[in-house]
């Protein structure tokens, strides 16, 4: 339901943070990588646009979606790097990692923050 209708401000206030928290610690990751080849500037957007749905639900689940993202991210390139499908100066996407850790953040929440 829409802020304006709801008059749930305290939640668009905690979206539109959270979403500018996860656009600014995507994008100082992507600046600091070396050589440019870790996160890319589609990455830093998409962290935005989650961090603001997620952070409309809560702290909690913005938080475990960034943490779930990295979880996956490394599962999928260990499982690929075993198989020899990539060696470890290929690039993986990410985005995808990081919309999955987005859905089990939703699907699975958990208290993170104690109110």
């Amino acid at each position: 339901m829409p802020t304006v209708v709801s008059s749930d401000w305290e939640a668009l206030l905690r979206g539109v943070l959270a979403g500018l928290a996860l656009f600014v610690g995507y994008l100082v990751l992507a600046l600091v990588s070396p050589g440019g080849g870790g996160l890319g500037f589609g990455d830093v957007k998409l962290a935005g646009v989650l961090g603001l749905l997620l952070g409309w639900v809560g702290w909690g689940p913005a938080i475990v979606s960034v943490l779930a993202a990295f979880v996956i991210g490394g599962f999928i390139a260990l499982i690929l790097l075993l198989a020899r499908r990539t060696t470890r100066s290929s690039s993986i996407a990410f985005g995808p990692s990081m919309i999955l850790g987005a859905w089990v953040a939703l699907m699975f929440p958990v208290q993170v923050l104690a109110r």
